[in-house]
């Protein structure tokens, strides 16, 4: 595979002074980035705290767009989460990498998360085809995830979707409800509502209708 093309794709890049290439990935844990295929398409890459460059460079970093990987419309994991979407009914979107690896080691697999940048109608696009009725979107509480939420909410406003929100201050509290192992300790520290959009919803189908403060 030539320099030029792994340069296109954001594996490398021309170093700044003197020659050559270096690893755009470098002192990073990689994570392939598959479609809904189940095809590695790309790569995302969370830097090491050990490493030298931390401060220096983006926490998280993706391969750049190509002809078939977007990051403002894939979702990753949706190709492990589709089956279980339809199982249980509803698909949850989380923030990153790691709230997906979460999900999974506590036994919740419907669950997928977008590539660094805000929700938008495309993911809500590829959303619908999985086909389920419900969408969970479960956001950290900090001021980023807040806002990320209302930007969200805008999204999905025009959709027919029917849809539960959750800001958490710890992203194994979700996997833990849907496991039947939500406990006051762990509740009291997450706020959940719900706003259905749906037109004719009248109930929580299952889902979480109150809040905790």
């Amino acid at each position: 595979m030539s320099d030029e093309l792994l340069e296109k794709v954001g594996l490398i890049a021309k170093r700044q002074e003197g020659t050559g290439h270096y690893d755009r990935f470098r002192d990073r844990v990689m994570f392939p980035i598959r479609d809904a295929r189940g095809q590695t398409v790309a790569f995302g890459g969370r830097i090491l705290p050990s490493s030298t460059y931390t401060g220096n460079a983006p926490k998280y970093y993706n391969s750049s767009d190509t002809p078939i990987f977007s990051k403002s419309e894939h979702l990753y994991g949706l190709d492990l989460a589709r089956q279980a979407a339809a199982k249980a009914g509803f698909l949850a979107v989380v923030e990153g990498y790691m709230d997906v690896l979460a999900a999974h080691q506590a036994g919740v697999n419907q669950v997928v998360a977008t590539m660094g940048t805000a929700l938008n109608e495309r993911h809500v696009q590829r959303i619908r085809r999985v086909g389920v009725p419900r969408v969970v979107l479960v956001f950290d509480a900090d001021a980023g995830g807040k806002t990320g939420m209302d930007r969200a909410l805008e999204v999905f406003v025009s959709q027919d979707v029917d849809l539960t929100c959750s800001c958490s201050r710890a992203r194994m509290h979700f996997a833990r409800y849907w496991l039947g192992q939500w406990t006051p300790w762990n509740s009291s520290s997450t706020r959940w509502w719900r706003r259905g959009l749906m037109p004719g919803s009248k109930d929580g189908g299952g889902l979480p209708t109150r809040s905790w403060e």
